[in-house]
């Protein structure tokens, strides 16, 4: 998600993928003792979960996969000589991993 919404966004963006998180965990629940109760069968309570899982398949294919993009004078922390790929620059990504390698032992 970090890649895909705008950078002046970033708060609002996230805030709604907590939210959703909230309303899913009440949602699911609510859906299947509902399901439950009015059909008389658990097996159909769950199964309409089916239908929670095929809204979020159909809202998935409507993002955009496009990475923002910010201006080299705006990256964070180390200055790019070039465009910004996403919102880290790569010398901010290279540094990472070199942290990883020596944190986990990776070559």
């Amino acid at each position: 998600m970090a890649r895909i919404c705008p950078p002046e966004k970033a708060t609002q963006f996230f805030g709604f993928y907590g939210l959703s998180g909230t309303v899913t965990v009440f949602l699911g629940p609510l859906m299947v003792v509902s399901t439950t109760d009015w059909l008389q069968s658990q097996q159909l309570g769950f199964a309409s979960l089916i239908v929670l899982m095929l809204v979020g398949t159909v809202i998935l294919f409507k993002v955009k996969q496009e990475q923002s993009m910010i201006a080299p004078s705006q990256c964070p922390i180390v200055p790019c000589s070039g465009s910004c790929p996403g919102v880290i620059c790569k010398k901010i990504l290279l540094t990472i991993e070199k942290i990883d390698h020596s944190i986990y032992g990776l070559s």
